[in-house]
């Protein structure tokens, strides 16, 4: 469904099979609403991989309609905790490599069971991508272990950098938009105490989706003192020139861009 998950499954075939993303790249996957041509897309396709969780928007229930067969991976790994008050759980699983790499079994399974390529061919596609993810996870266990203890407390966007912050030792201290929902309405009340959480806690930067414009953001930074905005690439990937056009590339340099405002 999303382009990070369709980077991750095109790797278990080394590229060798077609792997399209219903929502495009850049598109806010909460919001997304499926087309005639998506939905047409949907009913032909072989297999289709989603994240569930309720982030898909409305394209969910499109694909719960369709006898396309559907994997949701929210339904397979463990779900980060959510302890932002929202009942909903977070849908940011990929976020975290750990989860990816437990995803990449029920994938490659997935895969097979739909006859989308040789076997062997995603054993052994399967077997490499889980080396880079590993490795992934060590340097960005490294990079983001250069950050002092004492400056890890961080404020986001919208609650979608959890599973990132629980994996490598970073605090989530508030978010502007108190839910896992990009759509969500913060009241004035509850910005208010974003600003005064930032005084507080020394937060040195606002991280927020590239793609995601919200003027509450800006408005919290500039009463918090001019708190710097970092953008992060957290639910879709980049294109070409941005470092963030594949999973790979995405953590590694959402990684860079955290250390490089928290050091």
């Amino acid at each position: 469904t999303t382009s990070i998950w369709a980077d991750v499954t095109t790797q278990l075939t080394c590229g060798q099979v077609e792997v399209g993303s219903l929502i495009p790249a850049g598109a806010d996957p909460h919001s997304f609403e499926p087309a005639l041509a998506d939905r047409a897309s949907i009913d032909k396709a072989d297999l289709i991989v989603a994240n569930g969780l309720g982030l898909e928007g409305g394209l969910g229930p499109v694909l719960v309609e369709s006898s396309a067969p559907v994997v949701w991976l929210g339904g397979q790994v463990d779900v980060p905790s959510n302890d932002g008050g929202d009942e909903q759980p977070d849908p940011h699983i990929w976020m975290d490599p750990e989860v990816v790499m437990n995803a990449i079994p029920t994938i490659a399974k997935a895969m097979n069971d739909a006859e989308i390529a040789d076997p062997d061919t995603i054993a052994r596609c399967s077997a490499d991508y889980l080396d880079k993810l590993e490795q992934l996870d060590a340097d960005t266990a490294a990079s983001i272990g250069s950050i002092p203890e004492d400056g890890r407390n961080i404020v986001t966007g919208h609650r979608a950098l959890t599973p990132f912050a629980e994996r490598y030792g970073l605090d989530v201290v508030a978010t502007v938009l108190a839910s896992v929902d990009s759509l969500h309405e913060s009241t004035p009340a509850h910005l208010s105490d974003v600003v005064a959480t930032i005084q507080d806690d020394e937060v040195q930067g606002i991280f927020v989706d590239e793609f995601q414009y919200s003027p509450d953001v800006d408005a919290v930074a500039r009463e918090a003192g001019g708190v710097p905005v970092i953008g992060l690439y957290l639910e879709s990937l980049g294109g070409p020139d941005t470092g963030a056009s594949s999973y790979l590339d995405l953590i590694s340099t959402d990684a860079a861009l955290i250390v490089g405002a928290l050091t």
